[in-house]
């Protein structure tokens, strides 16, 4: 009986030393980490886990002196939100390599020697939003090729980012993808598995970006598509599977853009349809899908002679036409305007400017 007490005893110590174990690997709560030296300590204690919330940023009205992560190289999970802010001296995230889900927000932001985000490739989870913006030296965003949960992205006015390449295992986004603001990128991969983005798509003020080819497996925006002052832009072809967009498509200032490509399978807008001081855009050919849309606004497109939205037979509210030098053929809307439009109808400062009255007596072009 003795013998068999003592090896019960055995037993239970060893798995109180083990739970023990397991729990020291454990950092329960919040923690900011504002010097190299507590980077340097976190080592030290072989934390895998934080339970809450990890900022690593310099502690208000203090230098930012970190260096380096490598320190962290044994975190693999942190339950709250990952924080990386202000760090100046920072260029790599290096010692983030075993870094598997962050249960919160990923935010790198105002790290203005980062120029490396690679160590980030085996995250796989993000339970909220991942931001990336104002990282003044940061060239390519190469990473997150494991991710397959996110909520949301942004990645913005990153002045010097040329490339992004990954999300490849992504399939779909439950909130936005917004590309912002990121003057000298040209080349967007990835992402060939995004099929459906249940918020808004963004792509805004990228200045040298030429195309949205990396968005061809897409075929479903639940909220808005919105492509914005992009000055290189000439091509939307890469959104030729989108069949779905379920609020507002906004096409404004790319000066480059000289027709509509890749749109046609769309068939209603809710909300908006916005074309909006595209200086070379001749048609909208690419739009001849759209069956309905609840308002039409057509503003400052220098070259466009016609709106030929051949199928276009419902306009809910508003019909809002307005300051295209060359614009005088309006067939293409004649059917709304027999179908009983009863919304608003502005039609002026545009080479032809005809009335509801007009359009209904066949005199729709000049």
């Amino acid at each position: 009986m003795p013998r068999i007490i003592l090896f019960l005893c055995v037993i239970i110590t060893f798995f109180s030393c083990e739970d023990d174990e397991e729990k020291d690997l454990i950092f329960e709560g919040d923690l900011m980490l504002s010097t190299q030296l507590e980077i340097d300590e976190f080592m030290n204690s072989g934390f895998e886990e934080v339970t809450g919330s990890l900022r690593i940023n310099p502690a208000p009205g203090s230098p930012s002196e970190i260096t380096s992560l490598e320190g962290l190289s044994s975190l693999k999970k942190v339950e709250g939100s990952l924080v990386i802010l202000d760090n100046n001296s920072l260029q790599s995230l290096e010692g983030l390599d075993h870094l598997e889900s962050v249960g919160g927000n990923l935010t790198i932001s105002y790290n203005e020697a980062l120029t490396d985000t690679r160590s980030l490739s085996n995250i796989t989870s993000v339970g909220n939003e991942i931001l990336i913006q104002i990282n003044a030296n940061l060239s390519d965003l190469n990473t997150f090729e494991n991710l397959t949960n996110v909520q949301s992205i942004t990645i913005n006015s990153n002045s010097r980012l040329h490339s992004i390449n990954g999300f490849n295992k992504l399939s779909s986004l439950p909130g936005s993808l917004i590309i912002g603001n990121n003057s000298t990128l040209s080349i967007i991969e990835g992402f060939d598995k995004l099929s459906s983005i249940e918020g808004d798509l963004h792509v805004n003020s990228n200045t040298l970006l030429p195309n949205l080819n990396a968005f061809q497996g897409l075929s479903s925006i639940g909220g808005s598509l919105i492509l914005n002052n992009n000055d290189a832009l000439s091509s939307t072809a890469g959104l030729s599977n989108v069949s779905t967009i379920g609020k507002k498509l906004e096409i404004s200032r790319n000066p480059a853009l000289t027709k509509l490509e890749g749109l046609n399978q769309v068939p209603t807008l809710s909300e908006f349809l916005i074309i909006l001081s595209n200086p070379v855009l001749k048609d909208l050919d690419g739009l001849n899908g759209l069956t309905s849309v609840g308002n039409l606004f057509i503003f400052h497109n220098e070259e466009l002679t016609g709106i030929n939205l051949v199928n276009l037979a419902t306009i809910t509210y508003q019909l809002d036409v307005k300051g295209n030098s060359v614009l005088t053929d309006f067939c293409g809307i004649q059917p709304v305007i027999e179908n009983d439009f009863t919304g608003i109808y502005n039609v002026n400062d545009n080479a032809y400017n005809p009335t509801q009255e007009d359009i209904l007596e066949g005199k729709c072009n000049q």
